[in-house]
């Protein structure tokens, strides 16, 4: 059994997904999830049934993400399980060792993962099946533009987490 629970913030819909005593999914975009074509859920849990259910452990998230977005908690500290190939499940817990308010390009995150692949570690981090959790906004282009993000609005939601910590990024210009 999997719950799901959904709430709105600054950032637009958050769906959290739990399996067990552990987060496994943050879904973060401008309308509510449909988590029945959830290409993460469905590779990793298909066939499970969903129950909307806020859980204690959801609270928790909503209680940090409360904090984070007012500059007085710097990450998260909760139980996720990740689902996934060995070096994409190493990539995103690499994510969850940039600090807040730093940026690190692919390049170097593709260096600290012991591999020259930035595209498919780029891969990964759009993959990321927590963002914010583990935070891939904090992954920018080597000449220090935003690059891309695959959650909430995109790069705007992305330049929006980098402002809120106070992280240096160049403007992209299109």
């Amino acid at each position: 059994m999997l719950y799901y629970y959904s709430l709105q913030s600054r950032l637009g819909t958050i769906t959290l997904v739990q399996a067990g005593e552990a987060l496994i999914r943050l879904i973060l975009s401008p309308q509510d999830a449909d988590l029945v074509k959830d290409p993460y859920l469905t590779r990793h849990f298909l066939g499970e049934e969903l129950e909307e259910r806020r859980t204690d452990l959801m609270d928790r998230f909503v209680i940090q993400l409360a904090a984070y977005l007012k500059g007085k908690q710097k990450g998260f500290d909760l139980p996720y399980q990740l689902y996934g190939s060995p070096f994409a499940r190493r990539v995103w817990e690499e994510l969850g060792r940039i600090p807040y308010g730093e940026t690190v390009s692919y390049g170097e995150l593709a260096k600290r993962c012991g591999t020259e692949g930035v595209q498919a570690v780029g891969t990964a981090v759009g993959n990321n099946p927590l963002p914010l959790i583990l935070p891939c906004h904090r992954v920018i282009r080597a000449d220090g533009a935003l690059g891309q993000y695959s959650a909430g609005e995109g790069p705007s939601t992305k330049r929006l987490l980098l402002q809120l910590e106070g992280a240096a990024f160049r403007e992209q210009v299109t």
